[in-house]
């Protein structure tokens, strides 16, 4: 039956009982295929890069990547992949293509990272892998996880890397630490 139009208000007239089913196993159907073709929780990457330092004759360079794997497959693991990346330049003024590598000597370059861990109150350092120096000379060295961490090395909640970049200049270590921001982990 169709709405019946009386004083200008309409009112529903009661539906048959198979149209009722008919509608609720067609939603039920439409619900549990959109259910099904949801995706599982997807792989999740955070990653910032900036300039350190920028003085002159130096310019000190970072990138620090958090990713974090839901599914294994040739190339990775389940886990929380830290990574982090140092530059250094002659200059860095102007657009970046411009920019000029500064190969610096052995043991003028340091990198380092700490993994930060909350459940949601203060944030702990929940890994320290230190800082490494350059063994030879270089202009670009990084550091990551090869085989991961596990999906949450210090237990569920969030995970974010800090990434320290120091290139000494002659005088004293330029440079600074790099927070990624978090992600969950459970």
């Amino acid at each position: 039956m169709t709405p019946s139009i009386s004083n200008g208000s309409a009112q529903a007239v009661p539906r048959n009982g198979p149209a009722v089913w008919r509608a609720a196993t067609v939603f039920a159907a439409l619900a549990a295929f959109l259910l099904a073709a949801m995706p599982a929780r997807a792989d999740q990457t955070l990653e910032v890069h900036a300039m350190m330092y920028s003085g002159p004759g130096l310019c000190v360079y970072g990138q620090a990547k958090l990713t974090r794997h839901d599914t294994a497959n040739e190339e990775w693991n389940i886990g929380l992949y830290p990574e982090v990346t140092l530059g250094t330049f002659a200059n860095c003024t102007g657009a970046s293509s411009t920019y000029t590598w500064k190969i610096m000597p052995t043991g003028w370059t340091s990198i380092g990272r700490q993994l930060w861990y909350s459940t949601g109150g203060p944030w702990t350092v929940c890994k320290d892998f230190g800082f490494a120096t350059n063994g030879e000379p270089l202009a670009s060295q990084d550091l990551q996880v090869w085989n991961g961490l596990g999906p949450h090395p210090c237990g569920p909640g969030f995970y974010g890397l800090m990434g320290g970049f120091y290139a000494w200049d002659g005088h004293t270590w330029q440079g600074n630490w790099l927070w990624t921001g978090y992600l969950y982990s459970q």
